[in-house]
């Protein structure tokens, strides 16, 4: 929240000079947190050290409020300064948090929970981070504690946006602007407002957000001239939402106003990132040369990180439109190879998770068993007490095995939420990849002349297409295994359509009810709608023709469905060879089979091709 800020200080003290070691080593721990308190900024090599040592001296007082203090303290240190590894940060606040709960400060323990959720969150372990959030608000609410329940509701708007629920994330962000805006508290007031414009920007609510920048903006030039990081933090933002509502010129200031202030704070070098909004605003106006010389100092001096992949593939529009091939497929290549990595992060580590959790569950059930030998040892040495005895211990047992029946359950359940992210994951990697090839094969058509030759790759760029629409419906919904027809043929029609430059001129109906097919029946006949639909749009109509192509596919009976596609072209003559290559035809005929189908071709003020196919058997 204060990263802007956190690099002002430490190169303010770069430059002055860190001074000479304290002397804490005879101060009380209280001096001592005081001290860490008071020089946090200080990116000192020893200020870890004494972190530490104010740790050791708080187990010594075995007082659960000091050991609490001295951990949050360390954690905090690796929080602003971010030297070590996330875990370090992680797992002070944990500790923090287990000893606040041994303390009876609610308002402390809700705290610590939203801090660890933080640090949860910057870890990129979400499901804690929101165990962690919700646990912190719902103490808050209980003890009315609205000062800090502003930070809980924040807390809340940042990890619905991580996780792109648009919905919640605006919800919590209101509740946090407008409750800190109504007790006049204007710093929360104003770190509330950038969750809120980022929302706000993901729902494409760019009058409300600039509005909100504003206010903001004027708050902190009011109360936090000083606060550098909050003037910048608004304006990039503002100047997305001035972007969003066409206004290029009032973006590009606001834009150049945030680098401007960031370049003279810190240097233009260290604050090259805070330039990438003047580049996206010049991207946006297709401004590809001074775009691509924003974007190249940016990758320049910033280090060349994985989550750089947008800007890489930016790069490489910029130079695709300036005619520099070559190189836009070099960086092309980069993107995906960055982007690529990041998926292979996201699925090695629900695999470290997953593997995580079945060792523990292991270790569960092992210690369950022995629990339950010796709870069997205890039935017979106790029998002398009696029947009443018995069953004390026989309930006793039956609830412990209920409750471990309910977590392994509630396990269970989680796993599966696992596998299914995972699942998505691949679905969404497929398709990426599949864009990659129609990028790779719109580099090449632009190099070949002849005609030919450009209508394959055009055609092949069509039926990757097709598959790339198939498996993005597929990681965007719930039910992993089934495709929803209708919605899957407008946006395939429409995607073929563009690629022909015939969205205005040719009108395609698609008439059909609410029909879901497993991938292997839908794949193939997206393929042959997309064949169908080419074929038409090439040899149908003729020039200032009203074209309309109306597409059904309903089921007959539980094992046969019945897919037509009708024009009111000039008509095909199925006695002439096939126009082009005729590999088309080939496709859809091999489909058909494979689809242990039948097709029937007529003309009736117009051509009518319509197919009985049967549902796919695949193992």
């Amino acid at each position: 929240m204060k990263a802007f800020v956190v690099l002002l200080m430490v190169s303010i003290f770069s430059v002055i000079g860190l001074g000479q070691k304290p002397n804490l080593e005879h101060e009380t721990l209280d001096s001592i947190l005081h001290w860490l308190q008071e020089h946090v900024e200080t990116d000192t090599t020893y200020a870890h050290g004494i972190g530490l040592d104010a740790i050791s001296k708080a187990y010594t007082s075995k007082d659960p409020e000091k050991i609490a203090q001295s951990h949050y303290e360390l954690a905090y240190w690796h929080d602003y300064h971010q030297r070590y590894s996330s875990d370090s940060m992680v797992y002070h606040y944990e500790k923090s948090l287990y000893h606040r709960q041994l303390t009876q400060d609610t308002l402390a323990i809700a705290n610590s929970h939203l801090d660890l959720g933080k640090a949860y969150m910057n870890s990129g372990q979400l499901e804690k981070a929101r165990v962690q959030a919700f646990a912190g608000v719902h103490l808050l609410e209980r003890i009315a504690a609205d000062e800090d329940i502003v930070s809980g509701y924040n807390s809340l708007a940042n990890l619905h946006l991580l996780t792109n629920e648009w919905d919640e994330c605006v919800r919590y962000a209101r509740l946090s602007y407008d409750l800190a805006k109504s007790n006049g508290d204007h710093l929360h007031t104003i770190n509330s407002s950038i969750a809120l414009m980022d929302c706000l920007l993901e729902n494409e609510a760019y009058e409300e957000c600039h509005d909100i920048g504003k206010h903001s903006l004027d708050l902190t030039a009011k109360y936090y001239a000083d606060q550098l990081g909050y003037t910048v933090r608004c304006l990039e933002r503002m100047s997305i939402a001035s972007s969003g509502l066409k206004l290029w010129d009032r973006g590009l200031a606001e834009a150049t106003e945030a680098w401007d202030i960031a370049r003279h704070a810190v240097g233009a070098v260290q604050a090259s990132g805070h330039r990438q909004s003047v580049g996206d605003v010049l991207y946006k106006q297709e401004k590809y040369a001074e775009a691509l010389e924003v974007y190249s100092f940016i990758i320049l001096h910033k280090e060349d990180r994985a989550e750089l992949w947008p800007m890489y593939d930016k790069i490489a529009v910029c130079q695709e439109n300036l005619g520099q091939y070559e190189v836009a497929l070099d960086n092309r290549k980069i993107a995906f190879e960055k982007k690529e990595q990041i998926l292979e992060y996201k699925i090695a580590k629900l695999k470290s998770e997953s593997f995580i959790k079945y060792e523990t569950e292991k270790k569960d059930q092992e210690i369950a068993s022995q629990k339950i030998q010796l709870s069997q040892t205890k039935k017979i040495q106790y029998l002398s007490f009696g029947v009443a005895g018995l069953l004390s211990l026989l309930l006793a047992s039956l609830f412990y095995v209920f409750n471990k029946n309910r977590t392994f359950t509630q396990s269970l359940k989680e796993k599966n939420k696992e596998n299914e992210l995972l699942l998505k994951e691949i679905h969404h990697r497929v398709k990426n990849n599949l864009e990659t090839v129609s990028s790779l094969l719109t580099l090449q058509g632009a190099q070949i002349e002849d005609e030919k030759a450009q209508n394959a790759i055009q055609a092949s760029q069509n039926r990757v297409l097709a598959m790339g629409i198939l498996h993005q419906k597929l990681y965007q919904k719930e039910n992993l295994g089934a495709i929803e027809m209708k919605d899957y043929f407008i946006n395939l029609s429409q995607g073929v359509l563009e690629t022909f430059e015939q969205d205005r001129e040719v009108k395609i109906e698609c008439e059909m009810d609410h029909l879901e097919l497993d991938i292997d029946t839908a794949l193939p006949i997206g393929l042959i709608v997309n064949e169908l639909l080419t074929n038409a749009l090439k040899y149908a109509f003729p020039s200032d023709f009203e074209a309309r192509i109306n597409i059904s596919l309903e089921e007959i009976n539980t094992d046969q469905l019945l897919l037509k596609i009708k024009d009111n072209g000039v008509g095909a003559d199925f006695d002439k060879a096939p126009t082009g290559t005729g590999f088309g035809t080939q496709l859809v005929n091999l489909l058909t089979r494979q689809l242990r189908g039948t097709i029937d071709r007529s003309v009736d003020n117009g051509t009518i091709v319509s197919l009985i196919l049967k549902r796919s058997k695949a193992v």
